[in-house]
């Protein structure tokens, strides 16, 4: 049997014989536990000046009783993960940092298995996803390299739409509130909630659930002596901490065009406002089947608008999108090219940071992003209203169809 004979054989093999799954795996995962390891050294100011004064003042400060001062403005839920790293020895903290934030990405791909695995039934295309995740750039990157912990969140948005697509909704919340008590980035989704919520996939009193998680993660802060109303609000006093505000802190969106510090957000804020208010009514409008597709779709497409829609934001508030459009493309195989240029925009967006790259790399990714989110907005709009024209036949044309079953209407809600 030929090279080439046998590359065409190898997803016949890997979904029938567990040992050649497992030597698939293996051999997938080699380049990128190298690529973890050559990235722990790196050491950045996000890393030093801001996490590990953050371990410093709690091992200075009676570990879990310096929860009750201020010095963090990040939520008490990922606070108590660094306080677990502060009572660690024997190896530098910023190596445990970083792989928590590793394992949490292992945790995405798992879970990225399991999604895709609701298409495909099959090991090939599932372990070729949670591979293809680990392996993105923007994943990497945002662990290995810079030691952030965007993964934790995401790790619980993916568990989100796996519970979503398992019919389990109320344990769906459940895992969307984790998520939000850890970083406030997974409220770009919520429009998309209040679609599922109105056409009764998630029962409305789960959005309590929310707020209760919140508060259930703040209360050992609060026993610890914090101000309660400091923990309720650490997610609006965020903006304080930042001393330049831009309307762009290297996010690739279009406001980092305009580089005055200190011009007024209100206008992006009516912006998203809008397009969130589009989205929602266009797809409560739109009964399209709720299938496993269509959950993974709705949800990186609104994460992907309201991230490059909003003022104000980090480079890395759109790591979530570029996460789930990775799963999407595995959904759609269309949508990939879409999800190989927001990795490179984001990566561009990662570039004056970590590495003193200029704002020109950002602005380059503003531009990649701009055209990447124009043609899927196009195609959201072609695929929600037929009365747009559309190519019918092709490659272009497939793009219109968002979900891995054919756009059948759900009548029954």
């Amino acid at each position: 049997m030929s090279f080439k004979d046998r590359i065409k054989d190898l997803p016949q093999r890997v979904n029938t014989s567990p040992w050649a799954a497992g030597i698939f795996i293996l051999v997938l995962l080699i380049p990128i536990v190298i690529l973890w390891i050559s990235c722990l050294p790196f050491t950045d100011g996000d890393l030093n000046i801001t996490i590990m004064t953050w371990i410093g003042f709690m091992e200075s400060h009676g570990y879990w009783r310096a929860l009750a001062y201020p010095f963090a403005n990040y939520s008490p839920a990922y606070l108590y993960v660094l306080m677990i790293i502060a009572y660690m020895e024997n190896v530098p903290m910023e190596i445990y940092v970083k792989v928590f934030s590793i394992i949490l990405d292992i945790g995405m791909a798992c879970l990225t298995y399991q999604i895709v695995k609701q298409k495909y039934k099959t090991r090939f295309y599932p372990i070729l996803a949670a591979i293809t995740l680990l392996a993105s750039p923007v994943v990497w990157m945002d662990s290995a390299l810079w030691g952030q912990c965007d993964s934790f969140y995401t790790f619980f948005l993916l568990g989100f739409i796996w519970l979503m697509s398992k019919d389990k909704p109320v344990w769906a919340m459940v895992s969307f509130a984790l998520a939000f008590a850890l970083k406030p980035q997974p409220i770009f989704i919520a429009p998309f909630i209040g679609v599922l919520v109105f056409r009764r996939k998630i029962p409305w009193w789960t959005l309590f659930l929310v707020p209760a998680v919140y508060i259930l993660f703040a209360l050992p802060a609060w026993y610890a002596g914090r101000p309660f109303i400091d923990l309720l609000t650490i997610y609006v006093a965020q903006e304080q901490w930042t001393s330049n505000h831009f309307l762009s802190m290297n996010a690739a969106n279009l406001y980092v065009f305009f580089r005055e510090p200190f011009l007024s957000p209100v206008p992006g804020y009516i912006i998203t406002g809008v397009g969130a208010v589009l989205f929602f009514l266009t797809a409560l409008w739109k009964k399209r089947k709720v299938t496993t597709g269509y959950i993974v779709i709705m949800a990186m497409f609104i994460d992907y608008l309201i991230s490059f829609l909003l003022p104000n934001l980090h480079e890395r508030y759109i790591y979530a999108a570029a996460v789930l459009l990775v799963v999407a493309s595995f959904f759609r195989k269309e949508l990939f090219w879409a999800a190989v240029l927001l990795q490179a925009a984001t990566v561009m967006s990662f570039m004056p940071f970590l590495f003193g790259g200029s704002i020109a790399w950002v602005q380059a990714g503003a531009v990649l992003n701009t055209l990447t989110l124009g043609v899927l907005i196009y195609c959201y709009l072609a695929w929600s209203f037929p009365q747009i024209k559309k190519p019918k036949k092709g490659w272009w044309g497939r793009m219109f169809i968002w979900q891995e079953d054919p756009p059948e209407l759900d009548e029954s809600n």
